[in-house]
């Protein structure tokens, strides 16, 4: 009898040890595994890295959690994986693993018979990318686990972009950006009447939107902009005129009424045609704001600096500097968003500045780096909150930058 037993745990052992050797050293990687508050993570990245990252998605868990508990009761759950790779090849090879295709993707939350969790790689990228990525991401996982795992593709899309905008400070989780590439995206694609119906897109099933960033990449990108920008109206119209009447339409989406006519029911809208025609005015009248343009081109100058640190080049003591240094080295980035790729180069002009809320262009500032060897930070006075790029370099001479709100 006690050999048996002894048989029958070792078969349990072994077969434990297995399961964990499929995920802690397949196709070769090996991970290092630790708990946050909210998640169970598995790294190939550097102990203090990783940390930045699940920290920060503590916080943006806590802030979902703050927002919706009120409205929603909250299902208990344990902590979710979150999958933190250096390189994107590591990140593709994880997911192919499991029958999953992570090619033109930053980042997926997904869900498979074997395994569930949150993946996204740091790579070339800012710190700030990364996690902007991961806010998006991080919605859907929340969303499936505390509000509804059968939400309209548009309103968990929609939803996702809109928290992905979100910015991090001492004061919490602050939303309602009206993000300035989305804004000339939908605004470009009114001027050439290549608009999806609005209509259309609400009625849209998870099944066609696939089919449609697969089989029209050029309509991809703008069905995001499109769900954001209707996110966004709902939210922000006449100081929130809709915002009872979205959360109202959520809670019939988690009891399994999501339909057209319900959507329709919930925000009172008896002529279609009408409601439409006033969500396009407010887009028209809407301006970009100013915060969000200027972090995208702080960004950019950041991946300007790495790229003149990997060849060499010294850092710049101002702005004109770094102009001067990038445009002499040709540098331009290209970024792959939801499988479309759009480019800025050092070339342009404007990347070097930004509008202060009171409407004034005004040079970025550089200030002195927090230690030697370091690049310079970088800083918008007259933003608030005011964005500032900072540095740092992990253990084996990595620069990481990551845009900081005061």
């Amino acid at each position: 009898m006690r050999l048996g037993l002894s048989k029958f745990v070792l078969r349990i052992v072994l077969l434990f040890v297995l399961l964990c050797m499929s995920q802690s050293a397949f196709a070769g990687v090996k991970f290092r595994r630790y708990e946050s508050d909210h998640y169970k993570v598995a790294t190939t990245l550097s102990e203090s890295v990783a940390k930045i990252i699940s920290d920060h998605m503590d916080l943006v868990y806590k802030e979902y959690q703050r927002r919706f508990s009120e409205e929603f009761k909250l299902r208990k759950k344990g902590k979710m994986n979150l999958y933190l790779f250096q390189t994107q090849k590591q990140y593709e090879q994880f997911l192919s693993h499991y029958g999953l295709n992570g090619r033109n993707s930053g980042g997926m939350f997904f869900v498979t018979h074997r395994v569930r969790g949150l993946a996204t790689f740091v790579g070339k990228r800012s710190m700030t990318q990364t996690l902007r990525v991961l806010q998006h991401e991080g919605f859907h996982q929340f969303a499936v686990d505390h509000i509804s795992s059968k939400m309209p593709v548009w309103l968990n899309e929609g939803l996702a972009e809109y928290f992905e905008d979100g910015l991090l400070t001492d004061k919490g989780l602050r939303v309602g950006f009206a993000n300035a590439r989305r804004l000339s995206s939908i605004k470009a694609a009114m001027k050439r009447g290549k608009m999806v119906p609005l209509d259309k897109l609400l009625k849209m099933s998870g099944k066609q939107w696939r089919e449609t960033l697969i089989g029209d990449p050029d309509q991809s990108e703008l069905l995001y902009d499109q769900a954001w920008s209707f996110v966004y109206f709902l939210s922000q119209e006449k100081q929130g005129k809709y915002q009872k009447s979205l959360v109202n339409y959520m809670k019939k989406v988690r009891a399994g009424h999501s339909s057209f006519d319900e959507l329709q029911k919930s925000l009172g809208v008896t002529d279609f045609k009408a409601f439409e025609k006033n969500w396009r005015l407010f887009l028209l009248k809407l301006r970009p704001d100013s915060l969000t343009n200027a972090i995208q081109r702080m960004e950019f100058l950041a991946h300007g600096m790495r790229y003149m640190s990997e060849r060499g080049k010294d850092f710049p003591k101002n702005t004109m500097q770094l102009r001067t240094t990038l445009r002499n080295m040709g540098f331009a980035t290209a970024v792959m968003q939801h499988g479309v790729k759009s480019s800025i180069s050092s070339l342009d002009n404007m990347v070097y500045y930004y509008k202060t809320r009171t409407g004034v262009m005004k040079r970025f500032r550089c200030l002195t780096p927090t230690m030697r060897g370091l690049p310079p930070r970088l800083t918008a006075p007259g933003l608030e909150p005011e964005p500032t790029l900072v540095w740092s370099v992990t253990r084996s001479g990595h620069l990481i930058s990551k845009i900081e709100y005061r």
